[in-house]
C-alpha cells in the first residue's frame, strides 16, 4: 500500500458515515479503519475482518467518486488537512499497520474495495 494511498484513505476516513461532508465522512471511516487494524494485531485474517466491517458501514462509491473530485483540488486538500490534520496523523499508526497484511490474500481481497480511492 503506497504512502499517498494511505494519506486519501486516512483523510477519507476522519468523517462519520452520517456527515454530508465526503472530507468527514473520509477521515471517520480512516480512524474506524485505524482502529480495526490495531485492534487486529498481527493477525492478518482478523484485521481483513474487521476492516470489512468499516466498509459496510459506508458509501464506497459515494467515497470514491468524493476522492476523484478532491484529487485535483489542492485548495480542498489544504482546507481539509488544516481542518482534519490532526485526526489524520492519530489515525495513520492503524492505517501503517495495514500495510504489513499488504501480501495476505484476505487482506488484499478487501483492499480491493478501496481500489481508486489510493
Amino acid at each position: 500500500m503506497k504512502i499517498r494511498n494511505v494519506l486519501i484513505l486516512a483523510a477519507l476516513a476522519f468523517a462519520p458515515a452520517c456527515s454530508k461532508d465526503p472530507a468527514e465522512q473520509m477521515v471517520s471511516m480512516m480512524e474506524d479503519m485505524s482502529k480495526a487494524a490495531e485492534s487486529a494485531g498481527a493477525d492478518c485474517a482478523k484485521m481483513a475482518d474487521n476492516v470489512e466491517a468499516v466498509t459496510k458501514k459506508y458509501d464506497l462509491p459515494k467515497l470514491k467518486a468524493d476522492v476523484e473530485k478532491m484529487k485535483g483540488d489542492k485548495d480542498k486538500s489544504a482546507e481539509m488537512m488544516k481542518k482534519y490534520g490532526d485526526r489524520v496523523q492519530k489515525a495513520m499508526p492503524g492505517m501503517m499497520a495495514m500495510a504489513k497484511c499488504g501480501d495476505d490474500p484476505k487482506f488484499k481481497a478487501v483492499s480491493e474495495k478501496f481500489k481508486g480511492m489510493m
